[in-house]
């Protein structure tokens, strides 16, 4: 718990996968991501949020999985 509270995800959002644990192969301990390809949230329906991802089109992600991003884009001409 962080006393920093987070703001709500909401439409139009840049978001990637939270962290979950695992285990490979040799049983120790993983961490990875739902999904790392930050992609932008197009509805939000009962604590479900529909995520757009450019290859592959829309998917519905629980949004306590899901992690705000801010993108920056530099241009160099």
């Amino acid at each position: 718990m962080s006393i920093f509270p987070k703001k709500q995800i909401q439409v139009g959002d840049l978001v990637i996968g939270t962290n979950r644990y695992g285990w490979d192969g040799k049983g120790a301990a993983t961490l990875k991501r739902y999904f790392t390809e930050p992609s932008i949230v197009l509805e939000i329906k009962n604590q479900q949020a529909l995520v757009y991802f450019e290859q592959t089109g829309p998917k519905w992600y629980d949004v306590t999985k899901l992690e705000r991003v801010y993108v920056k884009e530099e241009f160099n001409e």
